[in-house]
């Protein structure tokens, strides 16, 4: 588990660093609220988007494996969340 975790820090660092970012700025900065100091651009918004959709698609569909192994009805599971909702696809649920 530390192995991935220093894994997924370098892959976080090395993400920062292509965008011109980097923790050990941030470090020296002395001001706790700002984080990161950096311009807020259309391509930065894009990327953190992109970043969640794909973290949440990491995140759900092994879940959503798992629940079918487990023969969870889907269709029941969903609307227990969220009943009258229209789905553009099935697959959407």
């Amino acid at each position: 588990m530390i192995k991935e975790a220093s894994q997924k820090r370098a892959e976080l660092e090395k993400n920062l660093k292509l965008r011109g970012l980097s923790t050990k700025e941030s470090e020296g900065s002395g001001d706790e609220n700002d984080f990161y100091s950096v311009d807020r651009t259309p391509e930065l918004f894009t990327s953190a988007i992109e970043t969640a959709f794909k973290t949440i698609h990491n995140f759900s569909k092994p879940l959503i494996n798992m629940m079918k192994a487990a023969g969870w009805d889907l269709d029941v599971a969903a609307n227990s969340i969220e009943s009258n909702v229209v789905y553009a696809k099935g697959a959407h649920k």
